[in-house]
């Protein structure tokens, strides 16, 4: 029975929570020192002084005399007709020593104004509230505005508070935990401390416990215990201000349990755990007991051993570790506390962590410097005293080799061969050089170290000298890790030859020599002569030029009459100037910043030049034939359009062609994607029946010609946004000039760039992997969504079978509502989105499908709906009458042969006059 108890201990042990932090003294001379640095030199912010005041207060201390003066002066002379400034003057009245308020007047104006407020803060209603009850004002209290401000709430009477004590479970509700360790709201410090206050101090005025776990309250204590280290004045007082109404009330109290001392514990001295409230003040406990779980493990070693009060200090337990199991590693201490103050929490959960530590001794060390080949003897081995160095230097070269063994045993008990984690010998240089080598343990225990400096010797890079071997031995377990120069070595190398590193893989840090250049000295000037026939040579094109203007005639007609005209030309003949200039004596630097500002003038001049051009050119009623009509330019019939409307029309031309047995809505919507132009996507059709040509100055009828698509297998298989592979023609020889060469074409077809994405269908509910194409994904996005873009583009611009399946199976879906069954939200939503769409499943299922398609889901119908003679359905009528009891003798004579007069001869010879007639009628 007692280990299945000490398992369902150690298994409760893991999954509670632990206060294992408290406030200490030390955490105090930490932060009072700030809060005081505050009063004196923030004496402008009031709310800085309320702050360090108020939390100078609540950790009961008192400030020097002559800082709190300055500091209570200064909130005597503020502004008390707003309440942000009034609250901060009442509180530091109240904290501060000897700093009484002599008259607050109009203050219950200020604090009424703010709760009678239409648009009400919680920050501000608990500010007014707190100011009354600090002021002893009484006050109107408007409490649908106090719904939801637990602060405010905890001020108010018992009645007036009790209906907003069932809203503390929606707050706690939303806050983030955090590891598993603590609980906090997105606000951070403040926010979590100001709604702890608020939950407690409103429980405490209600005499009820909050709707709060225990351990969310363990949560939250470890969240602001783990922030005492705060570095403002306002995270400092709330901080405090939780953490004292945590201690002083009278529903839930936390217990913090913690380690007194490091986590490695020599086993001669005992073991102490504090137990306190969260601000380190001793609580009313009767019995501690322990349990002990190696780490690792969940079953006790020891359990409910009893821990022993210090008389000294009551908050201090104690427990010799003689009663605690020598385990390696981490132990685990399961405090269980027992107390008759019903309000702490946290006496089950707690628990620290320990380790034991020992001090370690080398035992046995040998040393020795063999031949290469030469056998390990006891002769050739020499025994090194504990902790001393061995007065012979050792030679060594790359022809011995270093043999070293020994053992490490714990202090304590040296029978016991530990073997820690880190053992390895250092030889050092005096020039500061180290090579480290690791000793390897043996099956033993012992440790063995053997260098064969043949192939070691390049770890010393050829260094020789004179070395000290260093033994270093570390573990978590030993207390003092040993650091032990055991012996010297002489060593002697051959200098290693370093291989030469290409200047590519330098790397220097020198400075760069400076670059000085130096430029040409410019070459002599050519004879006037030569440079005036060049000249003349460069001018004769312009020359050229103006001779043919004066032979084909100037259209001067043409040219606008205004100012900018002028003032256009003017720059074209300072650019020729400036080039002229230029040949003469500037240089290039002088030339380009005379012609930045020439050439920026000449071309707004010239700009709106062309643009009174322009709208000259289109003034005429003709030219703006485009913007006045409406017409669309005229519809081509390409040839495969009409090729598919003569295959159809064969096709349905037959009489008994089962495509006249095809439902009505397919026959229509068929019809219509068959007359329906595709939307252009490789080109951009005309928006005008008319477009004016500025070459022959005339107006030209422009035809929407489409350009031909050709749709491969691979398109059914993706969505291609419309496109396909378009034929063209490329051409060839694009570097030959064309005098030299004739220029050839050569056909060239134009594929779409492809890519494979992940598309999600909000009504199918599935991811789908689609090959795609950027133009397909943009349409995806204008439409927002898959389903938007499938349902909302016609089947010829989807041009996919897959996008067809798509769309059917989303209307199917749609029309039988098989969609988020299980999520009664997400069906309405669904629904009510898409409602646009709907149509009966018997049309959706023939949605999509060609023509062949329609005609196999025709022909199978056909073929599964087997015909039935009339007999059997009279059969089942006769019986179906004969159990109601409806058929009866009379009836008969409705079902009675009826017999006919012969019409023949009537027409001929009368009714009367027909001999044939009457015999048969007779």
């Amino acid at each position: 029975m007692r280990p299945i108890l000490l398992l369902v201990l150690a298994f409760s042990s893991v999954f509670a929570v632990s206060l294992n932090s408290h406030w200490e003294e030390k955490d105090t001379k930490w932060l009072s020192p700030l809060l005081e640095e505050v009063l004196k030199k923030k004496r402008g912010s009031l709310s800085s002084l309320h702050y360090a005041a108020s939390a100078l207060k609540l950790l009961k201390v008192t400030p020097p005399k002559d800082v709190a003066k300055v500091a209570c002066e200064a909130a005597k002379k503020a502004d008390l007709s707003e309440l942000d400034n009034l609250y901060n003057v009442a509180a530091i009245s109240a904290d501060l020593p000897d700093c009484a308020l002599s008259s607050a007047a109009g203050a219950q104006k200020s604090i009424e104004k703010v709760l009678t407020e239409t648009t009400p803060n919680g920050e501000r209603i608990f500010r007014a509230l707190r100011t009354a009850d600090r002021l002893n004002i009484k006050v109107r209290t408007v409490l649908s505005f106090l719904g939801w401000v637990f602060n405010a709430a905890a001020l108010l009477d018992k009645p007036n508070g009790a209906k907003y004590f069932d809203k503390i479970k929606t707050l706690v509700s939303q806050a983030d935990e955090v590891d598993k360790k603590f609980l906090q709201f997105e606000g951070g410090l403040t926010t979590t401390a100001v709604a702890v206050h608020g939950i407690m101090s409103l429980a405490e005025k209600q005499g009820k416990v909050p709707a709060v776990s225990k351990d969310q309250i363990l949560l939250f204590s470890n969240y602001l215990l783990s922030r005492k280290h705060v570095s403002t004045e306002k995270a400092a007082f709330h901080l405090l201000k939780a953490l004292g109404v945590l201690v002083n009330n009278h529903q839930l109290v936390p217990v913090a349990v913690s380690l007194v001392g490091p986590v490695m514990f020599d086993r001669m001295q005992p073991l102490k755990v504090s137990v306190t409230n969260v601000f380190g003040l001793p609580i009313e406990v009767t019995d501690v007991r322990v349990d002990a779980i190696p780490a690792g493990s969940d079953v006790a070693v020891v359990g409910n051993v009893r821990m022993t009060n210090v008389q000294a200090d009551p908050k201090l337990w104690t427990i010799g570790l003689d009663k605690i199991p020598e385990n390696e590693g981490f132990i685990k201490l399961h405090i269980k506390i027992e107390s008759k103050d019903k309000r702490l929490i946290g006496t089950t959960g707690s628990s620290v962590l320990i380790k034991r530590s020992d001090d370690v001794v080398v035992d046995d060390l040998k040393l020795g410097v063999l031949e290469k080949e030469e056998q390990v003897t006891g002769a050739s081995l020499h025994s090194v005293t504990q902790f001393s160095k061995f007065k012979k230097v050792f030679p060594l070269d790359p022809s011995k080799r270093l043999y070293l063994s020994f053992s490490v045993k714990r202090k304590a008990f040296e029978e016991t061969l530990i073997q820690p984690h880190q053992v390895f010998v250092l030889f050092k240089h005096p020039s500061g050089a180290e090579v480290f080598y690791t000793a390897d343990v043996q099956s033993g225990g012992t440790y063995l170290l053997d260098i064969n400096f043949a192939k070691s010797h390049k770890d010393f890079e050829g260094l020789s000298g004179k070395y000290s071997a260093y033994l270093f031995i570390g573990d978590a377990r030993i207390r003092t890790p040993i650091v032990w120069p055991f012996a010297d070595f002489s060593v002697t190398f051959p200098p290693v030859v370093k291989p030469v590193e290409p200047k590519s893989h330098r790397v220097e840090y020198d400075p760069k020599p400076e670059i000085k250049h130096i430029f040409r000295q410019p070459e002599k000037r050519p004879p006037v002569i030569v440079s005036d026939t060049f000249t003349l040579i460069c001018l004769a094109p312009l020359l050229l030029l103006i001779v043919l203007w004066l032979r084909i005639g100037l259209n001067f007609s043409n040219m606008p009459a205004s100012l900018w005209t002028l003032l256009f030309h003017f720059g074209l003949a300072a650019l020729f100037g400036l080039y002229f200039v230029f040949w003469l004596k500037l240089n290039m630097f002088e030339t380009l910043k005379y012609l930045a500002g020439i050439a920026a003038f000449t071309f707004l001049a010239g700009n709106r030049v062309l643009r009174a051009i322009a709208e000259k050119r289109n003034m005429s009623l003709t030219k703006n034939l485009r913007s006045l009509t409406s017409i669309g330019p005229r519809a081509v019939v390409t040839w495969d359009k009409a090729e598919r409307i003569r295959r159809n029309e064969e096709i349905w031309a037959n009489p008994d062609s089962i495509v006249h047995r095809l439902p009505e809505h397919y026959c229509k919507r068929y019809w219509d994607n068959l007359l329906r132009d595709a939307k252009p996507v490789h080109y951009r059709p005309p928006t005008s029946r008319l477009y004016w040509d500025p070459v022959r100055k005339v107006e030209i009828e422009a035809e929407n010609y489409p350009l031909l698509v050709l749709h491969p297998p691979e398109a059914d298989e993706g969505l291609w946004g419309g496109e396909g592979v378009v034929k063209g023609w490329k051409e060839s020889r694009p570097y030959t000039k064309k005098k030299v060469l004739p220029r050839h074409w050569v056909p060239k077809l134009y594929f779409p760039a492809l890519k494979k994405v992940v598309l999600y269908s909000e009504i199918l509910d599935k991811h789908m992997q689609i090959t795609v194409t950027e133009r397909a994904l943009r349409l995806i996005d204008s439409h927002f969504g898959l389903d938007y873009y499938i349902l909302r583009t016609p089947e010829i611009d989807l041009a996919s079978k897959l996008g067809n399946r798509l769309k059917r199976e989303m209307l199917l879906a749609l029309a039988n509502e098989t969609y988020y069954l299980e999520d009664e939200e997400r069906h309405n939503y669904i629904k009510h989105k898409y409602a646009e769409f709907v149509i009966p499943a018997e049309e959706a299922e023939w949605v999509g499908l060609d023509l062949n398609e329609a005609a196999y889901k025709q022909q199978d119908l056909e073929e599964s709906h087997v015909p039935e003679p009339l007999k059997y359905k009279f059969e089942r009528e006769l019986v179906a009458r004969l159990r109601a009891g409806t058929d009866l003798i009379a009836n008969e004579e409705e079902f009675a042969p009826k017999t006919e007069e012969s019409k023949f001869g009537e027409r001929l010879l009368g009714k009367y006059l027909n001999p044939v007639a009457k015999r048969l009628r007779g």
